[in-house]
């Protein structure tokens, strides 16, 4: 008996500190540094929905909650500006103002279709700095280029945001950027929002975590969580583990290797577009990550477009602060670089 009481004395002292530790102004604040745990993101939404009385529902005011990827771009936007940029979306919850039937018009020779996560999407740059805004600008008005990109994504959500929206356009394109630090996202349940993810069953994609449940339910769901678990996990993600970033690695491939076959089955072609980290704009750095990606787009007879010798020409006559802006996100002069690159691998493979 009094063992029993010393041992839920016990449980009651480590779930208080946990909460008192977790749900601190300080050590919350802390918690962007662990980008591989679920519970440290799930925390600190929490938290930023408690500290603004539920008026940011999501991440940032344009995200809408979508009960199949987590969050989505609000529709309707108009000259929204929020930190020093302006976005605009159309009734579809595609990002600009150009509005877009299912069917394209007689026209319009190609329909192309950009997915991928917040430099797709264009963080901190205007509608017409993107590169798929770019791209458009590029190719003129017989062509249509679709930005679907939406910030926070894993490989994951932008197979889902491909397959539940993307394909309803009949894409002739699909370009899908690929991000090595979106990786580690694909094995989260919890990031910008709630979100689904993928596990690798027979070597085949099931989905998990899904649908997801709205902010509201989330909320009354954290009242009976065990924050010492979550603490001891949130610690634990911050160690290296080689096993999940090799899964993160499977699954990655793996994504790919389903986006290849929707666009076969709407008959597209799919454009991985390679984004070269920042440090691999120095040639004397590691390039296994962009070298592994090659054999694998090669033997999936995937078309790849890669950026880098592009970019690095053009970091090596900017100041590298003219380059990037906040989060590293690419800064407007590199989102053409990839524009440019992309008409060239477009032209290339004989795709427009």
């Amino acid at each position: 008996m009094k063992f029993g009481l010393s041992f839920l004395l016990s449980i009651f002292i480590l779930e208080f500190l946990a909460k008192v530790i977790l749900f601190n102004p300080y050590a919350n604040a802390s918690l962007v540094k662990f980008e591989n745990s679920s519970s440290a993101f799930r925390i600190r939404w929490v938290y930023r929905y408690l500290a603004t009385r539920g008026s940011t529902k999501i991440y940032y005011p344009f995200d809408a909650y979508d009960r199949l990827k987590g969050w989505n771009l609000k529709p309707g936007l108009r000259k929204y500006t929020y930190g020093g940029f302006m976005l605009n979306s159309n009734s579809q919850g595609i990002r600009g103002t150009a509005e877009y039937t299912l069917e394209k018009h007689d026209s319009v020779q190609k329909r192309i279709l950009a997915i991928g996560d917040s430099f797709t999407f264009g963080d901190d740059i205007d509608d017409d700095e993107t590169y798929p805004a770019m791209l458009q600008s590029l190719l003129g008005p017989q062509y249509e280029v679709l930005n679907m990109g939406i910030h926070g994504y894993g490989h994951d959500q932008s197979l889902l945001k491909l397959e539940q929206e993307g394909l309803k356009f009949k894409p002739d394109i699909i370009i899908f950027a690929y991000g090595l630090w979106d990786k580690p996202r694909n094995l989260l349940n919890f990031r910008d929002y709630a979100k689904p993810r993928f596990i690798l069953k027979n070597g085949r994609l099931e989905l998990r975590d899904s649908p997801i449940s709205s902010p509201k339910s989330v909320l009354i769901q954290e009242i009976f969580k065990f924050h010492f678990l979550d603490l001891v996990r949130i610690i634990a993600s911050g160690l290296s583990n080689n096993r999940e970033a090799a899964h993160a690695e499977k699954l990655s491939l793996e994504i790919i290797r389903q986006m290849g076959h929707l666009a076969k089955e709407v008959e597209a072609s799919l454009v991985v577009l390679y984004l070269p980290y920042r440090e691999l704009f120095a040639p004397s750095l590691d390039r296994r990550e962009e070298e592994a990606l090659m054999p694998f787009a090669q033997k999936e007879g995937l078309f790849i477009c890669n950026p880098t010798t592009q970019m690095r020409a053009t970091s090596k006559k900017q100041k590298m602060k003219t380059l990037f802006l906040k989060d590293l996100h690419y800064a407007p002069i590199l989102n053409r670089d990839l524009a440019q690159v992309l008409q060239e691998c477009l032209q290339k493979y004989r795709l427009l």
